[in-house]
């Protein structure tokens, strides 16, 4: 027998970057900013978790998943990639493609009334005109241009950093 037709079947099945695949064939009407939060979001859960077949994931592997990024991320942000990744499991229990419970329900961090308090800082008018027209700053558009063009798209379209930092040429129409 071929090493393939020896593995077991439990070896075989969906990852996390298929999920997210089917779950967009499907759900056409998301804005593109949506189809790329949800791709980054199963791609970095997929890349700590060693890509394993979505069966394989469990509780304990989103509680390591959220410590783990937890080093680098608010309670907002790690509540927003956990809802992420609970609408990608129920997606995955609805088309039969994941058997259990869904690992992702129950693990957040901020209650409604957190979230709610927590609300969003924002910047005044004043404090980004002292940002972008400080001498450090224009000195980036020659020192590091994507540093400072990455800034200033954020500025004018109010995108995400990761959301402008993902954007490939082809893109820009």
């Amino acid at each position: 027998p071929t090493a393939s037709a020896t593995q077991p079947d439990a070896d075989k099945g969906l990852k996390l970057g298929d999920i997210v695949d089917k779950f967009f064939q499907l759900k056409k009407q998301l804005k593109p900013s949506t189809v790329l939060a949800y791709k980054n979001v199963a791609s970095e859960t997929a890349k700590f978790l060693r890509n394993p077949i979505i069966t394989k994931i469990g509780i304990s592997d989103i509680t390591r998943y959220q410590e783990h990024i937890a080093k680098t991320n608010s309670p907002r942000t790690i509540d927003n990639k956990i809802a992420t990744l609970r609408t990608l499991f129920y997606f995955a229990i609805k088309q039969g493609y994941y058997f259990g419970d869904n690992p992702a329900v129950g693990r957040m961090i901020l209650s409604k009334t957190d979230k709610a308090k927590s609300g969003y800082a924002i910047f005044e008018s004043k404090e980004i005109s002292i940002i972008f027209q400080s001498e450090i700053f224009n000195n980036e558009k020659l020192d590091d241009p994507d540093f400072y063009w990455t800034l200033m798209l954020g500025l004018f379209t109010g995108c995400r950093i990761s959301e402008i930092t993902s954007l490939k040429s082809d893109q820009f129409f």
